[in-house]
């Protein structure tokens, strides 16, 4: 879908929550969030974040459980790392998410293979702020320039919203990202002429399982959403008894949407 921004977080939801969100609905922005199923954990406020997130129209998605990296995993260990989260997800907010990114963008095809028996679709990023690299960073202003080089050379210099679309991956945790980048990201993509969307919106592929309880109607199901982006396979709901195995996924570079089978996976491609 030409023109549109799929604007994501990751890492949350962390103590900064409130205030991004805030920052959002003052934009008018919607947004999607790659949540922790360990953070969700750490407390009561952690998990009362997720029906924040949805109250506000953004979608919720799975970032795993304690960020491992999955290519060093066993199929077993994916698959609890994913129907764990799931079964926390659905515990504190009614939704089982059907995106999931892995940490450090790292998926091979073990880890494609367990995704897609999962019924999930595995969804990574075409433009990096790589803001965590720049925490220690004493002035938050030089922190949020720094954060905005792909974005500028990708986004703001060299694309056209008649034909590119981008997926921004960002994080919560850091405090200058929150409350200097965001602001500075969302006016430099609407200057160039993008609008944001949900992920859903953006690949046109549900955000959440069957069974799953969504407090308002998605964006892949309202005027404007993808109708031009193949949607993935039917897949079940993850129970907290089920062993998952069912499938979906597609893979895209920022101008190109190319079906896989029947796993969508979102491919990290450098223009």
């Amino acid at each position: 879908m030409p023109g549109v921004v799929a604007y994501t977080f990751d890492d949350g939801p962390a103590e900064h929550n409130d205030q991004l969100l805030a920052i959002l609905k003052k934009k008018n922005v919607k947004a999607t969030f790659f949540v922790l199923g360990r953070m969700i954990a750490l407390n009561d406020q952690q998990a009362g974040a997720l029906k924040k997130i949805l109250a506000d129209g953004h979608q919720l998605a799975s970032h795993t459980y304690s960020h491992g990296d999955l290519s060093n995993m066993t199929e077993a260990e994916m698959q609890k790392e994913m129907s764990t989260t799931s079964d926390i997800m659905f515990t504190h907010s009614g939704i089982r998410p059907r995106y999931m990114r892995a940490p450090y963008g790292s998926c091979g095809e073990p880890c494609l293979k367990v995704m897609a028996d999962l019924g999930l679709t595995v969804s990574h990023w075409n433009v990096d702020t790589n803001d965590w690299q720049y925490k220690d960073e004493a002035n938050p202003l030089v922190a949020t320039n720094k954060s905005m080089a792909e974005i500028n050379s990708k986004i703001v210099a060299n694309s056209d919203p008649k034909q590119d679309s981008f997926i921004v991956l960002q994080h919560e945790l850091e405090k200058f990202s929150v409350e200097h980048l965001t602001d500075t990201v969302i006016d430099a993509v609407l200057k160039a002429g993008y609008r944001f969307v949900t992920m859903e919106e953006c690949i046109g592929v549900p955000a959440y399982l069957p069974g799953s309880i969504v407090p308002t109607t998605t964006a892949a199901t309202s005027a404007g959403s993808a109708t031009n982006i193949p949607t993935a396979a039917t897949t079940t709901t993850l129970r907290a008894t089920q062993t998952p195995n069912q499938s979906s996924a597609v893979a895209t570079t920022s101008r190109l949407w190319t079906v896989l089978s029947s796993v969508v996976f979102v491919f990290v491609a450098l223009l």
